[in-house]
């Protein structure tokens, strides 16, 4: 085993030695390392040597290895060219592959292409008949949204401006009709519609022939006709006269009374007495001939009273002529009165004043502006509202 194991040892380092070249003068000259002393040990039978036999082993081993890696090599270089054109030949196939893929995948994009841009076209044009539907829609919605506007506008108006007359011609109320007269021109100018400035023409006309109108000034032509009521009634002993029936001047005379005596004369007296209270004897200090006088201003003045009275319920009533006859009553009965001269100048002086005031001036003429709203608005339904 020992000599075994040491061999390929040896071999090992012969080995380099056989793949050097020797030559035939070489030989003889190399000896085996060992042989004599071996054959000179116990007596032993010397064995051939085996040195060259482990070179042919090793020399056959390396060539074996050789050849083996040389057949390695190739194999493995034709497995490598083998696989290098299997995949060439691969990627040859997945070229066309790819190329078949891309033409057909043209193909049927353009095919998808073309049915999607129909699908467009068709979408597109069911949105544009859409949004022109949408639009006359539109349209129409304006155009009614428009007309009710202008309809209700109108409708305003024509109320404003019937109330405006009514304030006028029934009460007699300038500041009112003229108001309304205003409201009906605001709403007209919101509406902004270029068909109505014939209407807006009149209505300004209206309102300043409103403005520049003068109405009597009737709170105080009542005012000055309660300054005449408390001259001519109260302050004046004609007054005093007509209020004070004697009562306050009359002196009652009344029976004395003494203690009741007895008998007879005593159911006289009682008589008497009871008698006395249910009568009364009164002393006038004028002369019961001045009557007549006292009764006679006491009517003039009540006339003069109720004269003015009169006038001042025409004030109230705006009638004019109810008004003027009546200051002429009491003009007429101070012109013919007797009295304090001053004071019944003064009091003629004032009811000429008042006798030059006008209660019913004429009034405006309202009612152009609303004709011309009523005509517009009866062609409007024909033509339309403007745009």
């Amino acid at each position: 085993m020992t000599s075994e194991a040491s061999e390929p040892k040896r071999g090992d380092q012969a080995a380099p030695d056989a793949l050097t070249p020797t030559t035939a003068q070489d030989a003889p000259a190399t000896e085996p390392p060992a042989a004599d002393d071996a054959a000179t040990d116990a007596g032993e039978t010397p064995t051939p040597p085996r040195a060259s036999a482990s070179g042919r082993v090793a020399l056959v081993l390396a060539l074996l290895a050789l050849i083996l890696l040389a057949a390695g090599g190739g194999a493995g270089y034709w497995a490598w060219s083998q696989f290098r054109h299997t995949m060439d030949m691969q990627a040859a196939t997945l070229a066309q592959l790819r190329e078949t893929l891309d033409s057909k995948a043209s193909e049927s994009s353009l095919a998808d292409l073309d049915q999607q841009t129909r699908q467009l076209d068709a979408q597109q044009q069911a949105q544009s008949h859409a949004l022109k539907s949408l639009n006359q829609a539109l349209q129409q919605s304006q155009v009614l949204n428009q007309r009710d506007q202008r309809g209700w506008t109108v409708s305003e108006v024509e109320y404003l401006m019937r109330i405006a007359r009514y304030r006028l011609d029934l009460l007699h109320d300038v500041h009112g009709a003229v108001a309304a007269l205003t409201q009906a021109d605001q709403r007209l100018a919101h509406l902004g519609d270029p068909d109505l400035l014939p209407v807006r023409q009149a209505l300004a006309a209206e309102i300043q022939s409103l403005r520049d109108y003068q109405a009597p000034d009737k709170v105080g032509i009542l005012l000055q006709l309660n300054q005449i009521l408390s001259h001519i009634v109260l302050p004046t002993p004609l007054g005093t006269a007509l209020l004070d029936r004697g009562d306050a001047t009359a002196t009652p005379v009344h029976a004395e009374t003494t203690k009741k005596p007895g008998g007879f004369r005593g159911f006289i007296e009682a008589v008497w007495h009871s008698i006395s209270e249910h009568v009364s004897i009164r002393h006038y200090p004028q002369r019961v001939n001045d009557l007549a006088v006292i009764t006679t201003q006491a009517q003039a003045a009540q006339s003069l009273y109720l004269y003015l009275e009169n006038a001042r319920a025409a004030v109230l009533a705006g009638d004019n002529g109810a008004y003027h006859q009546a200051l002429a009553h009491v003009m007429d009965a101070l012109h013919q009165g007797n009295g304090d001269q001053a004071l019944r100048s003064g009091l003629l002086s004032t009811l000429d004043k008042l006798n030059a005031v006008d209660l019913a001036p004429p009034l405006p003429s309202l009612g152009e502006a609303l004709k011309r709203l009523r005509h517009l608005a009866a062609a409007a339904p024909a033509g339309g509202p403007s745009a």
